[in-house]
C-alpha cells in the first residue's frame, strides 16, 4: 500500500490541487522536503517541489544546492530517492544554456547549470510539471506506480523487485529464466524477501508445486499452509504462518 505524506507547511493550493486529484494524503510537519512516498513503511521517495522562481532566487543566494544536497543524501541514508518537482510549463529562453555562457549574472543560466550538477553529479532526479496540478497528479502515479511496479531505489529489497532489476546490457546475456521470474513473482507477496523467495523456490521449484502441494494435502489449504510455514529461510528462521498463507492465497485464490 501506498501513503503520501505532504508537509503541514506546503501553500493550499497544494492540498486543493491534491484533493482535486483524488489524492490520498496524510498531512505531518517534515524535517525534510516537502513530500514523502511510503510503500507500506518504508520510505521509497522524498520530493521536493519547487517553481522556477523559488529555483532562480535559492540559487542566487547559494542555499539550494547545499538544501537539495542534503536532501538527497538524508534519502539515501533510509534507501530512498530523492526527487525535485520543478514547476514551470517552458524553461525561459534567457536559461537556455550555451556552452561559451557565464552564469555568474544571469539568474536563469545559474538555475539551468544548477539542475546540471544536481542531476550529473548529485544523482538528484528532476521533473518539469507544468503548474502544482500537474505535480498533484504526477505524485499520484509515483505512489500508484511503486506499488504496482514495486520500484524500489538501490540499497535494500524490502517485499519485491521487478523484470527490469535483472536485465543486462549484453542483450546475448538476458535468457529466458524460469527460476528467477519464480522468485520474482514471491516477492510480489508482501512479507516475502529475496532470502525467503530463495526458500520457498528450494522447497517448490514453481507454482505449479504449491498448487499440487494444496490439491494433494489431506488438510487442503490449511495443511499446504502448515509446511510452507516451515521452510526454514537461510537455514535459520521459518516463513511463518502468515506469510505462507498470503503466498498460497496469491497463488490458489484461497
Amino acid at each position: 500500500m501506498a501513503r503520501i505524506i505532504v508537509d503541514t507547511r506546503e501553500p493550499d493550493a497544494v492540498f486543493k490541487a491534491l484533493d482535486s486529484a483524488d489524492v490520498t494524503f496524510e498531512r505531518a510537519t517534515l524535517d525534510v522536503a516537502d513530500f514523502h512516498i511510503f510503500r507500506d513503511d518504508r520510505l521509497l521517495f522524498t520530493v521536493e517541489r519547487k517553481t522556477w522562481s523559488d529555483l532562480e532566487a535559492s540559487c542566487v543566494d547559494g542555499r539550494m544546492l547545499d538544501q537539495l544536497v542534503r536532501a538527497a543524501a538524508n534519502a539515501k541514508s533510509q534507501n530512498a530517492q530523492h526527487v525535485v518537482l520543478l514547476e514551470h510549463p517552458t524553461v525561459p529562453r534567457d536559461a537556455q544554456l550555451r556552452c561559451s555562457a557565464v552564469c555568474k549574472d544571469n539568474r536563469g543560466l545559474r538555475a539551468r547549470s544548477a539542475i546540471g550538477r544536481l542531476v550529473l553529479q548529485h544523482g538528484v532526479g528532476v521533473v518539469r510539471t507544468a503548474d502544482v496540478t500537474e505535480t498533484a497528479r504526477l505524485l499520484k502515479w509515483i505512489a500508484t506506480k511503486s506499488v504496482r511496479e514495486l520500484w524500489a531505489p538501490e540499497g535494500g529489497q524490502v517485499c519485491g523487485t521487478y523484470y527490469g532489476g535483472s536485465v543486462r546490457a549484453k542483450k546475448s546475456a538476458n535468457q529466458d529464466d524460469a527460476r528467477g521470474a519464480w522468485l520474482r513473482m514471491l516477492q510480489v507477496v508482501r512479507g516475502v524477501s529475496d532470502a525467503a523467495a530463495r526458500a520457498i523456490a528450494d522447497a517448490y521449484p514453481n507454482a505449479a508445486a504449491i498448487v499440487d502441494a494444496k490439491d494433494d494435502a489431506a488438510g487442503g489449504v490449511n495443511a499446504c499452509v502448515e509446511r510452507l510455514a516451515c521452510v526454514r529461510v537461510n537455514n535459520k528462521r521459518k516463513l511463518g504462518p502468515q506469510v505462507a498463507r498470503r503466498v498460497v492465497q496469491c497463488l490458489c485464490g484461497e
